[in-house]
């Protein structure tokens, strides 16, 4: 199979409608715009993956008291997950990420990758909410950051 360029990519996200910016010869910013708020997205590619992350997708307190229970439940709800992956990084932002092979891949692989991320940060961002308010925690902050909508 013919590995993906970042050309081919950028031709990809121009024929989805994406707007995006460039940065450098493989990584792109863009982002959308959800049912309750707006998510930032970075796409970034080396000659194995192409790497797809909402980043930073929600910002927790990392001085919470209840923080280890929580990042102990984001394990479980990992478990839970299909494609897509939860991580935090030390500065509490917690990022939803989807890596897929760029061998091989295609429109329609963008096209569905876009799409199971838009359903995830949407269902995602209301359980996150939910867990860290059951914990008696303040409610993670949609971090501000400047992207291109489409």
């Amino acid at each position: 199979m013919k590995v993906c360029t970042p050309e081919q990519l950028e031709g990809y996200l121009k024929a989805y409608g994406w707007t995006f910016t460039r940065d450098g010869d493989a990584l792109w910013h863009s982002g959308w715009q959800g049912e309750e708020r707006s998510y930032p997205l970075e796409i970034s590619m080396s000659e194995t993956w192409i790497r797809f992350e909402v980043v930073p997708f929600l910002a927790a307190d990392p001085r919470a008291k209840r923080l280890t229970e929580f990042m102990a439940w984001l394990l479980e709800l990992n478990h839970e997950l299909h494609i897509v992956k939860l991580s935090m990084l030390g500065d509490g932002a917690i990022v939803i990420s989807a890596h897929v092979l760029a061998s091989g891949f295609t429109y329609d692989d963008l096209n569905d990758i876009l799409g199971i991320l838009g359903y995830y940060a949407d269902v995602l961002d209301e359980k996150i909410h939910e867990k860290m308010k059951q914990l008696g925690e303040r409610r993670p902050t949609t971090v501000g950051r400047t992207f291109v909508t489409q």
